[in-house]
């Protein structure tokens, strides 16, 4: 997602106060380092049309708590910064528009050219680096003039505002009243907020803490426990500087993505590190809520709490249903008591293009930070689960990278579903790493999540085709293919063991061991595999057009256990026809056993192309090679291997297998059995096929069914009204096609009477079909 755009918030307080060096009085940090955080001029006309307040005291930490590193630019003269997040970019390049430049960052110094002052060179002393814990950073820094020790801290409000003075004045009060105001508004508007927050540093307290610090990075026990101990013990008492909110506008296609995914039958769930009102307000910008689904809020300040708010929801829901399925039965009783089979698939075609299959209220969870890490805990996570199954999305606000992980291994392994997480940034590394399939979206996130990710997209729109396309084209592909697979080598098999019964369960084999061999490696290899890459069911322009088909693949219903052993008993029965055909063919000849067997051998072969033959749904080139590759590559095979006089596997051989092929193929009874076994093999499944697409055809198949057909209607239907009125003119035949499908799905059609709402692309067919 693109940064741009900067609202600054220019408030002013009442400053906390420390002492003078000289001991007299005391004085603020605003004062005593006025020249560093005056006001600036307003930034070049280049500028002006950027949405920003005039940062009157933030400049500054924009530029210590941001690791920019500025290069300079052969064509401009300015330097060009890069940082590890877009929002640091954002904040530096904001406020060199206003005269306050980063000309340098080392490690230990940073360089700024502030106007009136000129170049500053600023000590830095320690970077407390941001963690999921505190949700801030911190830097410290040594004045180059008076040397003392100045901290600044950014973050989330909630953080900041715990680490504020206790000792308030009035000014100090209602300017953080008036900070919560804007950050209220920048969240309406869905952006991105941080705090910024400031101390000097009493040489006493650094010095304590410097040593407790120390101590801490040299630890080898708990590190990182000490290291947050130390962080928040110099992160206190601190004085609010303002607000920032920078706004992270939505990649293109992101509402149109996550509308096809809930299409889909997809449940999504988004985890956010955003506060909760920016959040809400970005999940209806993008589709993710709507205005019709009622909003289930958990705010809870306590386990207890958190508890009875589920069970009071959960009531509700179960309240809902029970009134809801009363309803549908009294409408369906009412509505459909004359079936109109026509009517009624447009129905059912229309509400899954619209999304309306469950007529049920529609409802959408978001949780808090702090709530999240209450229901996440035993026995209270058994609640969130049941309640969120019953929403359609969930919103999970201010959730930590663990916390992210934990959601995802949770939902894994609880509801025993499969689980996709996509994420361009670096605390969504272990969300993906957790999830089944992880997805890292390329970006100015930087690259920790495409490393940590199975699938790399530039967009975020990209993961409609990912899923709904290649998704449902990889299920159906595989699902077929390993079907295939066991009904091949099961076929082989049982043509072996009806054998058996012939030579007295010798173990014997009547096929040349060459053959048994190459079967799986040479003859029967390609066609599979140009199955498994580059067969389609269904056209890409349909399966995004209509989100409902990729429930074929999320349903598992091509793998099942009925595909399954209807393959294996189709492997029993061809092999029974692929053996039993030739023995009755050769019965009472002088036929040898590499010669029956080579018959064998051939019909199977041919049995299994044409098999896949009748299992593939789209032809191309590399299907028709594939085929006729594998045909002559055993036809070739054969006759090279026994044109040589010395290529018997042993020497115990019962038969050399010297010019079989050629003494099998001079024989008629061999072309009778290579010509009807596969025929006859193949004759049950290519029927089975048949009917079931006739009488029990897939969602996959409908829509394909009636969308080619609506598009022959259209032709039809053009012609049609050509011929009509140039026969009464007395003029020429226009055979224009309106090829023009992308229309709605609100046109409405009369057939038989009845007002049917059913898409544009098939109204077509009404006329034909009533």
């Amino acid at each position: 997602m693109n940064s741009s755009g900067l609202f600054l918030n220019s408030l002013t307080s009442t400053p906390l106060r420390t002492p003078r060096a000289s001991g007299e009085g005391w004085e603020s940090p605003r004062e005593k380092y006025s020249h560093l955080l005056s006001e600036v001029s307003t930034p070049a006309s280049s500028a002006a049309s950027t949405p920003i307040r005039r940062p009157r005291n933030l400049t500054l930490p924009a530029y210590l708590k941001s690791f920019c590193s500025p290069t300079p630019s052969p064509l401009e003269f300015r330097p060009i910064y890069e940082a590890e997040s877009p929002d640091e970019i954002a904040l530096v390049e904001t406020a060199y528009h206003y005269n306050c430049k980063l000309l340098r960052r080392t490690p230990d110094s940073l360089t700024l050219s502030l106007p009136g002052e000129g170049m500053i060179e600023f000590r830095i002393l320690h970077v407390l680096p941001f963690d999921a814990t505190r949700k801030r950073m911190s830097v410290i820094l040594q004045h180059p003039l008076t040397g003392d020790k100045i901290l600044f801290c950014k973050g989330a409000d909630s953080t900041i505002f715990s680490q504020l003075c206790p000792n308030w004045s009035r000014a100090n009060r209602d300017m953080i009243l008036k900070t919560q105001q804007h950050l209220n508004s920048y969240s309406r508007k869905g952006l991105r907020i941080l705090c910024m927050a400031t101390k000097i540093i009493p040489e006493e307290e650094y010095e304590e803490w410097l040593a407790f610090h120390n101590e801490a990075e040299l630890c080898f026990e708990e590190k990182d426990k000490k290291l947050y101990q130390s962080a928040c013990l110099i992160e206190r008492n601190l004085e609010l500087l303002g607000a920032t909110g920078i706004e992270d506008r939505l990649q293109e296609g992101v509402p149109e993505t996550i509308s096809a995914l809930r299409a889909a039958g997809i449940v999504v769930w988004v985890l956010t590190g955003d506060k909760q009102e920016t959040a809400v307000n970005i999940a209806y910008s993008c589709k993710l809520f709507s205005t019709d689904m009622e909003i289930i809020t958990l705010n809870a300040r306590s386990k207890e709490a958190a508890e009875d708010t589920m069970r009071f929801y959960l009531d509700q829901i179960e309240k809902d249903i029970v009134t809801t399925e009363a309803c549908s039965c009294a409408q369906s009783t009412n509505s459909f008591s004359s079936t109109n089979p026509l009517k009624s698939f447009f129905h059912g075609l229309n509400q899954r293009i619209t999304g309306c299959i469950d007529q049920r209220k529609q409802r959408a969870l978001v949780i808090d930070g702090r709530t999240l890490a209450y229901v996440l805990d035993k026995p209270y996570d058994e609640l969130f689960l049941n309640l969120a199954q019953h929403c359609t999305s969930v919103l999970c606000c201010r959730a930590t990278p663990l916390q992210k992980a934990y959601i995802v291994s949770l939902v894994k392994e609880s509801l025993h579903v499969l689980t996709l997480a996509i994420g361009d940034g670096a605390n969504d590394v272990s969300m993906i790493q957790t999830a089944d399939v992880g997805v890292g979206i390329s970006g100015k996130e930087g690259m920790q999540a495409v490393m940590a990710s199975d699938f790399t997209i530039a967009r975020f729109k990209y993961l409609e085709r990912l899923l709904l396309v290649h998704g449902h084209w990889c299920y159906d592909r595989l699902a077929r293919t390993i079907l295939y697979f066991f009904y091949k080598n099961a076929t082989f098999i049982f043509i072996i063991c009806w054998y058996q019964w012939y030579c007295g369960f010798s173990a014997t084999v009547m096929i040349d061991q060459i053959y048994l061999m190459l079967y799986n490696v040479l003859f029967t290899s390609l066609p599979p595999i140009a199955l498994g890459i580059l067969d389609q069911d269904c056209p890409a322009q349909l399966l995004l057009k209509y989100p409902f088909l990729y429930g074929q693949g999320r349903r598992a219903e091509v793998h099942t256990k009925y595909s399954f052993w209807v393959n294996m008993l189709d492997a029993i029965y061809q092999s029974i026809i692929t053996f039993f055909i030739p023995f009755m063919a050769y019965y009472d000849s002088d036929v040898g056993i590499w010669e029956f067997g080579t018959a064998i051998c051939t019909a199977c072969v041919l049995g299994q192309l044409l098999h896949l033959a009748i299992e593939t749904r789209s032809w191309t080139y590399l299907h028709v090679i594939s085929l006729l590759v594998s045909f002559f590559i055993y036809f070739g095979f054969a006759v090279m291997y026994n044109a040589w006089p010395y290529m018997s596997v042993g020497k115990e051989s019962l038969q050399n297998p010297y010019w079989v092929i050629i003494q099998v193929m001079s024989s008629s009874v061999f072309w009778f059995c290579t010509l009807m076994v596969p025929i006859l093999a193949c004759l049950p499944r290519l029927v089975l096929r048949s009917l079931q697409g006739s009488l029990f055809p897939s969602e996959v198949s409908k829509t394909l069914y009636f969308f080619k057909k609506s598009q022959t209607s259209s032709v039809a239907s053009t012609v049609s009204v050509a011929w009509s009125r140039d026969s009464s003119n007395e003029s020429s035949v226009d055979l224009g096609i309106n090829s023009d499908i992308r229309t709605g799905f609100s046109t409405e059609h009369r057939c038989s009477g009845d007002n049917i709402h059913v898409p544009h692309e098939l109204s077509k067919n009404c006329a034909i079909s009533a």
